[in-house]
């Protein structure tokens, strides 16, 4: 009986200590499950913060290129701008040496028909300072013809002088000289 009953014990003791050893087995397998599934989830946020660093650098180089493009525009927009005055400075001084030979050549047309006198007409020419035209090339060089005009009154004034003499009778004849 005490045998039987030790042995029952034994036997009890015997399925307690399967039964914890299949517990620690499962319990062994759920941790191994669980180191390996931290792993995984270890690896997956690792993949995203690389992910999330790579498009945080193109983010910020898009935000450059669209900065170094606003920049593109602003000067653009500012060359445009100064092109359209630059039009605007030599449209006026075209028409200033266009009326400024106009009044040259008026009184030598209005001498042909009448004595050949010529009237040289008073120039008031609207100069610009120099830091007005810095930058603006077509200005400058606008500029300098307008500086030549004084020449050109001048030629004609002597040209004039010619013919008067030519008709006096004092040079050839007024047809050569043209």
């Amino acid at each position: 009986l005490l045998l039987n009953e030790q042995a029952q014990q034994l036997e009890e003791l015997n399925n307690k200590l399967e039964l914890q050893s299949s517990e620690e087995a499962d319990k062994t397998q759920v941790l191994s499950e669980s180191v390996k599934s931290l792993f995984e989830a270890t690896m997956e946020l690792r993949r995203r913060d690389r992910f999330l660093r790579q498009q945080n650098r193109l983010l910020t180089q898009l935000e450059q290129d669209k900065r170094r493009l606003n920049e593109s525009i602003r000067d653009a927009e500012s060359a445009l701008c100064t092109a359209a005055k630059d039009k605007a400075l030599i449209i006026s001084h075209m028409k200033a040496v266009e009326d400024t030979l106009h009044k040259a050549l008026l009184p030598c047309t209005a001498a042909a028909t009448n004595d050949f006198t010529l009237e040289l007409p008073k120039l008031h020419l609207e100069t610009f300072s120099e830091e007005g035209l810095k930058g603006r090339p077509e200005a400058a060089h606008f500029r300098l013809d307008l500086k030549n005009i004084p020449f050109f009154v001048s030629f004609f004034a002597t040209e004039n002088k010619k013919l008067e003499l030519a008709l006096n009778g004092g040079e050839p004849k007024a047809s050569k000289l043209l």
